[in-house]
């Protein structure tokens, strides 16, 4: 097994509804993920002891047994019988706490990885279900693109998208966790209707039917705590975004333009000292590992 490196998209939704509150303690939503070129690398080299080592250059980000990477090498040691080790070091560019699914990302690109460098020839069906038991935006991110979630978030039903647009993503200084956003949602045991724009939802087929989807419930749960939140989408439409909104739990919010110029001088335009500024585009598909 030589080092490779992979690389570990970010993603954004498209507008997030939570359905119910179930009574494992989840929350049944309803949304549509889409990974964009915001990403991180993750370098995976041999270890001949067994052990599972791992270094993140983020200070935020845990380096060791807590970080969700290092438990996707885990399981997949436990559950193909495993005895050789790995070091796993991740180069952090998305940022933590913003919504954008890093963690799950470097897990999901931690089995597509070890899958591949230990030879274990596991087809896509048998990571997705591993994939599952790291986490509901893990199995997400095992085929990338464009997908309408449902359930924990774990239920994919994949999705064309046409139109092409440019984002400008920004990553205010507040950092959420995820289980925190979501506890501020007050929500019955009780089943809400599925969005009817989402029924039968094959493609995405322009602008118009996209900017439909811009309803996140958890901004609105998270906006009365963070008025922030509010005020940097709305600044992102005052300066020229077609639809702006919160990335799943948040902080990071995001705004649509049609054209990297458009979304160069909007980006220019939301400079702040201490926010995080990102010019991304959708990444229909994962471009594969390497």
């Amino acid at each position: 097994m030589e080092t490779s490196s992979f690389i570990s998209y970010a993603k954004v939704n498209f507008g997030l509804r939570i359905l119910r509150k179930r009574s494992d303690g989840f929350h049944d939503i309803e949304t549509v993920l889409q990974t964009i070129d915001l990403r991180d690398t993750v370098t995976i080299s041999p270890v001949q002891d067994g052990k599972i080592l791992l270094q993140c250059d983020h200070q935020d980000v845990p380096s060791g047994p807590e970080n969700l990477a290092y438990k996707a090498a885990q399981l997949l040691q436990e559950e193909c019988e495993v005895r050789r080790g790995c070091r796993i070091e991740i180069n952090k560019r998305i940022p933590p706490g913003a919504g954008l699914g890093g963690g799950s990302s470097n897990a999901a690109t931690t089995l597509l990885g070890l899958n591949s460098l230990w030879k274990l020839k596991l087809p896509t069906k048998r990571i997705l279900s591993l994939s599952a038991k790291l986490g509901s935006d893990v199995p997400f991110f095992i085929q990338g693109g464009t997908a309408l979630a449902r359930g924990r978030g774990e239920q994919l039903i994949p999705l064309r998208l046409i139109p092409d647009f440019w984002m400008v993503l920004i990553k205010p200084e507040l950092s959420i966790a995820t289980e925190w956003a979501y506890r501020q949602v007050k929500i019955p045991l009780t089943s809400n209707s599925l969005d009817v724009k989402l029924e039968g939802l094959q493609e995405i087929s322009n602008l118009e039917q996209l900017l439909s989807f811009l309803d996140n419930d958890l901004e609105k749960a998270v906006g009365e705590v963070y008025p922030s939140i509010a005020n940097i989408k709305a600044e992102l439409l005052s300066k020229g975004a077609m639809g702006a909104t919160m990335s799943g739990s948040g902080s990071a919010v995001f705004g649509l333009v049609k054209t990297k110029m458009a979304a160069e001088r909007l980006a220019e335009g939301m400079s702040r000292p201490k926010w995080q500024i990102f010019v991304v585009r959708p990444v229909r598909r994962c471009e594969g590992l390497g």
